[in-house]
């Protein structure tokens, strides 16, 4: 279609406006979102989760790996739940597989504007490590920014130091930005795209899954 000279889609304009109308009750409403996909499920971090989340924070095996190090007490972890509750460009979700929650994912400081935001993620249970969980829960997260946030581009920061969270980040497909080798804490970035790389992660770890994504 074209009016005034300007070329409409109206598919893309449809899918604009249905991915705002979704926002908009992500924003109205309480923070309730559950994801189940990949066999694992993302649950929107509640009041009664968040001392589960400030203890392995605190972790040294976490800990470790963060920006900031300081010890986080009950009022701050307190004072940071209110914060991001009342936030619309921030959203946090406790990871569930196999029936225990094994870590925290979440999309942060989103600009509706320019469809970006930056994603984070720790996993605390040992039994999780070195396997796919982490992978299957980023996917799911992916799928959650692009099909209802609207998000095409997503980035973050690693400590130069953490080799394993930069191995992880550039299986995803994370690029460094320009300017970031000397830093300390660097920015890396991606496109929010399905990748072959992602296909063979789906087979591998979410076989019943491979190639049924929307």
């Amino acid at each position: 279609m074209q009016s005034n000279g300007i070329f409409y889609n109206k598919n893309v304009a449809d899918t604009a406006f249905l991915q705002y109308l979704c926002v908009i009750l992500l924003i109205l409403t309480p923070m309730t979102t559950t994801i189940s996909k990949y066999g694992i499920t993302l649950r929107s971090l509640s009041h009664s989760k968040i001392e589960l989340v400030r203890h392995w924070r605190n972790h040294p095996s976490i800990n470790q790996y963060m920006e900031y190090r300081g010890h986080i007490t009950p009022e701050m972890q307190e004072a940071w739940f209110q914060k991001i509750s009342a936030s619309d460009t921030d959203f946090y979700f406790i990871i569930e597989y196999q029936g225990r929650d094994i870590g925290l994912i979440n999309i942060k400081d989103i600009s509706y504007e320019k469809k970006c935001g930056e994603p984070g993620i720790f996993v605390w249970d040992s039994d999780a490590l070195n396997t796919g969980v982490s992978f299957l829960a980023v996917f799911a997260l992916d799928d959650f920014c692009m099909e209802t946030l609207g998000l095409e581009t997503v980035y973050c920061h690693i400590l130069r130091s953490n080799k394993r969270a930069i191995r992880f980040n550039k299986y995803l497909g994370y690029q460094l930005c320009p300017g970031q080798e000397n830093l300390e804490n660097q920015l890396y970035s991606r496109e929010l795209i399905h990748t072959a790389m992602r296909d063979r992660i789906l087979r591998i770890y979410a076989p019943g899954d491979a190639g049924q994504q929307d």
